[in-house]
């Protein structure tokens, strides 16, 4: 969690570091702003997790530096430090999207808290993210699934369908393992297969007609596959079906 602190007081700045040291949470401080405008500047470079930004600072105050810096780091959590419990200033806080209002001098107990329920809460949303990707790439595999089944007599390719789905080839093939615990051209050649036996068993679809309606131009290679795969040439496993 990459933390920048903004405060004009060197002590108020040196205080909270301390106190952030001091906490046993995974926490760096990557730098320290004393006014407005070296806030933006720093924000924009260092898009840090969480900004601690004083509300009265030369310059640019806290609030309209946060305001001018919500759109160039709009995943930044702010947290607010003020020596006052000003009304106002809260509110526009409030509207603002500020996420604490701490009081200076800031008490280690509360700025614990504080950072322990963000920690917890991104854990959360990281979490819920990831569950939401899992469920999204399964969804895309039963879809390309339902594809394949569709269309295995033409022409496919794992990188026409990735293009199809607007995902990359080697995304789209690793997601295609992991749920089916096949490569996509071994999953093809299965569905191809088990329909050619489907339409062996019919004796007026010659050996070369099935190869040609389950995807293959070569008799020979489809005679090939489907012995390695059933363990006898298309012609033998018909003709287990000839006095039936």
């Amino acid at each position: 969690m990459r933390i920048l602190i903004a405060d004009d007081e060197f002590l108020a700045r040196s205080s909270l570091r301390s106190m952030l040291d001091e906490l046993d949470s995974p926490i760096e401080i990557i730098g320290e702003a004393n006014n407005g405008e070296e806030l933006l500047a720093m924000l924009e470079q260092q898009l840090p997790d969480i900004a601690f930004v004083d509300i009265r600072m030369p310059k640019l105050n806290g609030l309209e530096a946060i305001r001018l810096s919500r759109m160039a780091s709009p995943h930044t959590h702010w947290l607010i430090l003020s020596g006052f419990p000003e009304f106002d200033y809260a509110q526009e806080a409030i509207r603002l999207g500020v996420s604490a209002y701490l009081l200076k001098p800031v008490n280690p107990e509360e700025l614990r808290k504080v950072l322990i329920d963000f920690i917890d809460a991104n854990r959360k949303l990281l979490l819920n993210e990831a569950h939401k990707d899992e469920i999204q790439s399964a969804e895309v595999i039963d879809q390309v699934i339902a594809y394949i089944d569709r269309n295995y007599m033409s022409a496919i390719s794992i990188g026409q369908i990735a293009e199809r789905f607007y995902i990359t080839p080697n995304y789209l093939s690793t997601l295609f393992h992991k749920k089916t615990g096949s490569t996509f051209m071994s999953y093809l050649k299965k569905i191809r297969l088990l329909k050619a036996k489907e339409l062996l068993v019919d004796p007026n679809i010659q050996v070369q007609q099935v190869a040609e309606r389950v995807g293959y131009l070569s008799v020979r290679h489809f005679a090939r596959l489907f012995a390695e795969q059933f363990g006898c040439l298309p012609s033998k496993y018909r003709d287990q079906f000839k006095n039936r």
